[in-house]
């Protein structure tokens, strides 16, 4: 069993060694990546491990601090006290994260995308950017600081004087800003909170691409392995979508007009979805008894919940009324065994994904095995997600 963390969301996960080197999905943000071998993550851990200490020796000497400070202040206000501690701490992190890079080695860069949220719990500010020209660790660094700089000294907001939260954001080019997928910035910046010092990750995988040429594979130009590579995503969410139609794991909320259904318990009716007044309309409410099949005739949503619009029909197929009933009530009622319907689900998009992956196959005359190296390297790349 080996430990990594999963470079789009940081979650940590764990896999047997049998799958290292496969392509695999993150239950948490849904994006993939190849597992990769346990020492990949070790200097990470290690580094994590190390800022964590040095995080927790700071904040216990910057307590003893504040404590002496109020002590010996002059009727000071422990809050100002705080801020005014804070403020010098960040001048000495600015001082001494003077730039690095040479003049006119920073990359330009383009606003993109620039988002403010103002409000009695936070203002924040987002940005994205898109940035060219000398394209470094360091260069990328030192232009995210100087941004947050100016991005921190912003005023005029209703409540707060400054940002309390800034995200920064700066990519290669704009098929990675507008892509879907997570960890496609060669850069961020995150501060989350006043008293927070700003965080930078640097995406050393995609800036070492920046420095390489295309190479030609299996004849096909890197660009058309690409768009190879977003046909595999989008058949693979095809299938996905029409395996959850047609095995639901909650098939009582995918049920559709012509339906029909036997309770297994007592089910409430209401006689209207919209009614005028709800104290009439809860005491016309009746329960169905179970045995009671059910028609629908119509379905609506009604705060993103299916409510489903029925004709009841007892014994003898005695008409019993028609009303609405909430796909909640149904839960458990339609018979469906949940494990043999996920096993149902898993299979049918297996097969799915091998039917379309066939077809791709056969229009650019590949084999699956040519089409399953350009699906690893387009994971291994951090191409864009469509």
């Amino acid at each position: 069993m080996i430990h990594y963390t999963w470079p789009s969301c940081g979650k940590d996960m764990s896999a047997p060694d049998s799958i290292i080197g496969q392509k695999e999905k993150c239950p948490s943000c849904g994006n993939k990546t190849i597992v990769p071998e346990h020492e990949v993550f070790q200097a990470q851990e290690k580094n994590k491990t190390k800022y964590l200490t040095r995080s927790l020796l700071f904040a216990l000497i910057l307590g003893v601090l504040v404590f002496i400070i109020g002590r010996n202040g002059n009727d000071s206000d422990p809050s100002a006290v705080g801020n005014s501690s804070y403020e010098r701490n960040q001048a000495e992190n600015n001082s001494q994260t003077s730039s690095s890079v040479p003049n006119g080695m920073v990359p330009t860069y383009r606003v993109l995308k620039n988002d403010v949220y103002d409000a009695p719990i936070k203002t924040q500010v987002s940005l994205d950017l898109l940035i060219t020209g000398k394209i470094s660790e360091e260069s990328v660094r030192d232009l995210l600081l100087k941004i947050f700089t100016n991005t921190a000294n912003q005023r005029n907001f209703k409540y707060h004087s400054k940002p309390t939260h800034i995200f920064i954001y700066a990519y290669s080019d704009i098929e990675r800003a507008r892509s879907s997928g997570i960890g496609q910035w060669v850069g961020m910046l995150s501060k989350a909170g006043k008293m927070t010092r700003p965080e930078i990750r640097i995406n050393q995988k995609l800036i070492a691409q920046l420095g390489t040429n295309p190479i030609i594979k299996f004849g096909l130009s890197e660009k058309k392995r690409k768009q190879i590579w977003t046909e595999l995503v989008l058949v693979e969410d095809r299938a996905r979508a029409e395996a959850e139609s047609k095995h639901p794991l909650a098939p009582e909320k995918a049920l559709k007009p012509g339906h029909s259904l036997r309770l297994t318990k007592v089910t409430a009716l209401m006689p209207e979805l919209n009614p005028a007044d709800a104290m009439k309309a809860i005491e016309r409410i009746r329960g169905l008894p179970a045995g009671t099949t059910i028609r629908i005739f119509r379905v609506a949503k009604k705060r993103g919940i299916p409510w489903y619009a029925v004709t009841a029909y007892g014994q003898g197929q005695t008409k019993l009324g028609v009303g609405w009933i909430n796909s909640i009530a149904l839960y458990g009622q339609t018979g469906v065994d949940l494990k043999a319907q996920i096993k149902k689900q898993s299979k049918l998009m297996s097969e799915l994904v091998k039917k379309y992956e066939s077809t791709i196959a056969k229009s650019y005359r590949l084999t699956s095995e040519q089409l399953n190296s350009i699906s690893v390297e387009g994971l291994k790349k951090s191409w864009p997600f469509p």
